[in-house]
């Protein structure tokens, strides 16, 4: 059987002989210097100072009365400028219309208006400024029904393309050479590098995030929003979204380059092996990595141990997990959980089942998700996470051992270079949820809940969370007159509201218009949509995807389409879903295997399958359509195949 990316490679233009080139390159690094600023002479390579951003105007306010249709946008365009029509269907090749893996539910008009804006700047000007080869960016738009929408990567012409590789590979080097000194080491109180850094200053200077103690504490921050006055409560709203787009900058530039040099990485095994990444060797290359979203299960299970310890387990299991926190407040053991609880909440409590959505509360406003997890656990039977984590790290190593034995002498040092990148790829692509969606988004959440609560005590909106469906440009004129009840957005907001809700029976294709696999050559697409090259291994089996984490299960099907529903999935089963997302990482402890519809092998279900050591298949497409919940299957994750057995 072919390996799926046996006749895949990126435009050779981008980075022929790439390490060497950047061995080579070590005197001209050396002599930008390593001085206290390290990046004093490399500005325009990775830094996005304050100073570069554009500050948006203060909102203009608008005349008093209570008619507000003429500042809104209609019903059908809830998303303003970023709603997807006709008229941007027909300007791109294809559209994906439906993404799952990052938000497989209809966003509300503020919180995909955010998105769009965000989303397409990151895309758009990390490639802009990396001089990424094969793309230009992504168009991003939300359709009327509220679902993420991402346009074909825009391809440059060949020349185009030939120029921007040589400025490229240029760009890539300080992300090869020295990239904890540009992101960090993905240690909770670790080293910080300047990218990372940026961001922690700005939640720490909007005062979410406390950089002495790396804790988030909701009740100081939303103690500060109350006393700001409401002009400097607009201003931080429309400051806060400026931040937001800068953060996902830094987020596309670190991922275009370093998803590059990981497929750098899988051509060289590719080229000494005979193997590329669908394979369990290359998988095993970069598993058992630290980061904050595998620092988040460890906690969790350390509070499964800690309720057995304190002989609080039968309040879990036996109690509704609404009401164990009350029933824990009764008793002093029950209190001391607690204490460990919020400890465990300043660090990771700005988690929510779905990031990109701000309209989603975090675990600092409900633990009840912590509760629920730390009960399965219970139910389950407690292990050794630590442990199960070391024989991951240990099995890299000694394939990384076994590996380079094999490598011919002349070509390790390029090997043990490229493996390195590969490796920060993998780490980071879970890390950054952390710093960028999870952090900034839920940042914006507490803000956006401020001004709903005072458009509320003005009479403008039914509930504070009724905010979330005007969107910005509606927010911009009328807020500063909405709190002193100059407008009524009841009646606007229920029927926009309306339609939202009426939005989750509406699940759109995953793609619309005229998509080849073999043109993909966006390594984004590629590695965390999964739309690209996708060999079809001659076995016959029910249903094809790609080889996410290796090994094979047999078990009983839980068919799951919504996360709120998680809670059903038995230990043992094996999760069928359209993709997963950090929310759903607790479930991948109880389960035998994972198969979702969409997907590379860079995204969420493949890596946390290899981190727990569970077969995953990914990007099948189909699997929810064809298997019933309920029925028994095979997942074979070395291959890509899956069987219904009956």
């Amino acid at each position: 059987m072919k390996p799926v990316y046996e006749e895949y490679t990126l435009p050779s233009m981008i980075m022929p002989s790439l390490t060497n080139e950047i061995i080579q390159q070590r005197p001209v690094l050396t002599q930008w210097g390593r001085s206290a600023n390290i990046w004093a002479e490399e500005v325009n390579y990775v830094s996005l100072s304050t100073e570069r951003r554009t500050r948006i105007k203060k909102p203009v306010n608008g005349k008093g009365g209570t008619k507000v249709e003429k500042y809104m946008a209609s019903v059908d365009r809830p998303y303003g400028c970023w709603t997807l029509d006709e008229d941007e269907l027909a300007r791109f090749k294809y559209w994906m219309t439906y993404d799952p893996i990052h938000e497989p539910e209809p966003m509300t008009p503020l919180g995909g208006w955010i998105w769009a804006y965000g989303h397409q700047h990151g895309y758009v000007h990390a490639a802009e400024r990396a001089n990424l080869p094969p793309s230009l960016g992504v168009a991003c738009r939300i359709s009327p029904d509220g679902y993420m929408a991402l346009s074909e990567p825009v391809a440059p012409t060949p020349e185009v393309m030939e120029q921007r590789g040589a400025r490229f590979r240029e760009f890539m080097v300080p992300f090869v050479e020295r990239f904890d000194e540009i992101w960090g080491d993905f240690r909770h109180k670790g080293k910080v590098g300047a990218l990372l850094r940026e961001i922690q200053e700005n939640l720490a200077q909007v005062g979410t995030f406390d950089p002495e103690t790396w804790t988030f504490s909701l009740e100081k921050f939303n103690a500060k929003l109350a006393k700001m006055s409401n002009g400097d409560l607009i201003d931080l709203f429309f400051d806060w979204i400026e931040t937001i787009r800068t953060s996902w900058e830094i987020h596309f530039r670190i991922m275009y380059t370093t998803f590059t040099m990981y497929m750098t990485c899988e051509g060289m095994t590719m080229e000494l092996f005979g193997f590329a990444d669908t394979d369990p060797r290359f998988q095993r290359l970069i598993q058992g990595f630290d980061n904050h979203i595998y620092q988040c299960d460890g906690g969790l299970w350390r509070l499964a141990h800690s309720a057995t310890n304190l002989g609080l387990a039968s309040i879990f299991t036996s109690v509704p997990e609404t009401q164990v926190i009350a029933k824990l407040k009764e008793t002093d053991n029950g209190r001391k959980w607690l204490s460990e609880l919020d400890e465990f909440l300043a660090v990771f409590g700005i988690r929510c089942a779905l990031p990109f959505e701000t309209y989603k509360s975090t675990w600092l406003e409900d633990p009840t998700p912590v509760v629920g997890t730390v009960r399965d656990y219970l139910l389950k039977g407690l292990m050794d996470y630590e442990a199960e984590r070391k024989k991951i790290s240990d099995e890299r190593q000694k394939t990384v051992t076994e590996l380079l034995a094999k490598v011919p002498e002349a070509r390790r040092a390029e090997f043990e270079a490229l493996l390195k990148t590969a490796q920060i790829a993998y780490c980071w692509n879970e890390d950054h949820n952390y710093w960028i969606e999870q952090a900034g988004l839920s940042t914006m959440r507490y803000i956006i809940l401020e001004m709903g609560r005072r458009l509320h005590k003005a009479g403008a909106i039914a509930d504070p969370s009724d905010i979330f469906f005007l969107n910005p440009e509606e927010i911009r004129p009328t807020f500063m007159f909405g709190v002193i009840g100059k407008y009524d957005f009841r009646e606007f907001v229920a029927k926009r509201k309306a339609v939202w809700e009426a939005a989750f029976a509406k699940v759109p294709p995953k793609i619309t218009g005229d998509w080849v696999r073999e043109e993909v050559r966006d390594p984004i697409y590629i590695k965390i949509f999964g739309l690209g090259p996708l060999v079809v291994p001659v076995e016959k089996a029910d249903i094809y995807g790609y080889p996410g984490a290796p090994g094979a299960a047999e078990g009983i099907a839980r068919v799951i389409t919504d996360v709120d529903a998680l809670g059903s999935v038995e230990t043992g089963s094996i999760l069928v879903t359209g993709a997963t997302g950090p929310a759903w990482t607790h479930i991948f402890s109880r389960i035998k295997g994972v198969v979702t519809d969409h997907g590379g092998t860079l995204t969420h279900a493949a890596i946390v399958g290899r981190e727990y050591g569970i077969p995953a298949v990914v990007g099948t497409g189909d699997a929810t359509a064809k298997i019933r919940d309920g029925q028994r299957i095979r997942v074979d994750g070395d291959r890509g195949l899956v069987y219904i057995l009956g």
